[in-house]
């Protein structure tokens, strides 16, 4: 029994931590898009480009910039 609480317990502590990487990430990435547009006069699409975001997830993080 108390392997199995401590397996359910690491489990969601990794999904955790990857759901906080994924977060800190995305705000990451908005940030540092920002700092391009403001730096290098780029358009928020160009940004996105640079920072090698993908085309078809450029969309999601356009709404948010």
């Amino acid at each position: 029994m108390c392997q199995a609480f401590e397996d359910t317990y690491n489990e969601g502590f990794q999904q955790g931590r990857e759901q906080g990487r994924e977060q800190g990430g995305e705000q990451s990435l908005l940030e540092n898009a920002k700092c391009v547009m403001d730096k290098l006069a780029y358009t928020a699409q160009e940004a996105l480009s640079l920072l090698n975001v993908p085309a078809s997830e450029q969309p999601r993080y356009l709404k948010m910039l």
